[in-house]
């Protein structure tokens, strides 16, 4: 296993006064292009008790899950990875490794492609362990809407992409599928990923 460098483990925010008040933990896995401080910050607003903390590989969050150090007070309660990370995810869900117990599992796409990319390539593994697609080129309201429901017990898998060619040969898993309606992805809100370009974020 990699270890991580300290300047990646120090990269991880330290908490607020008001961040020491939650009881539940987040975990974004990826860049800050594309988890931004905007996007942590929002979820910590959006969510009661929740604290948002990205970190750069799965390497480092297992390794601090399993540390216990500095969120050993907070039960993980959502796991959400960057696409790029696809092969450490498997394997890390392969593993049924305990850190994943009662964590709902989200895997982020950067497009529709990339979403159909991985129900083509990893479709068994996202039905059995019903491992939710969230797209990130949505609008920031409706994205912290998605996340709100997988939050809730939903598994949620793009509708445009179920219902495209890999429907075709492969059973559509029992999934949240409706997609966010027209008007709601036309909202004048920034994506996930924009956020990033806004001040304050790395």
């Amino acid at each position: 296993m990699r270890i991580p460098t300290h300047d990646e483990l120090v990269e991880l925010r330290s908490p607020g006064p008001e961040e020491n008040r939650a009881r539940f933990l987040f975990s974004f896995v990826g860049s800050g292009r594309l988890f931004s401080d905007v996007v942590l910050r929002t979820i910590e607003t959006e969510f009661d008790d929740v604290r948002a903390s990205r970190m750069p590989d799965l390497d480092t969050w297992a390794l601090v899950q399993r540390d216990g150090t500095r969120f050993g007070h907070l039960q993980s309660r959502m796991l959400i990875v960057d696409e790029r990370d696809i092969e450490r995810f498997a394997r890390l869900v392969g593993e049924i490794d305990p850190l994943l117990d009662d964590v709902r599992l989200v895997l982020a796409a950067r497009s529709d492609e990339s979403a159909r990319r991985l129900l083509t390539f990893h479709g068994p593994m996202i039905a059995d362990h019903k491992i939710s697609i969230l797209p990130m080129n949505l609008n920031l309201t409706t994205w912290i809407q998605l996340v709100r429901a997988i939050d809730c017990g939903a598994n949620y898998l793009p509708s445009n992409i179920l219902y495209s060619d890999w429907a075709e040969v492969q059973p559509v898993p029992d999934a949240v599928v409706d997609a966010p309606s027209e008007q709601m992805q036309s909202a004048e809100v920034d994506t996930p990923q924009a956020a990033a370009a806004l001040p304050g974020t790395v």
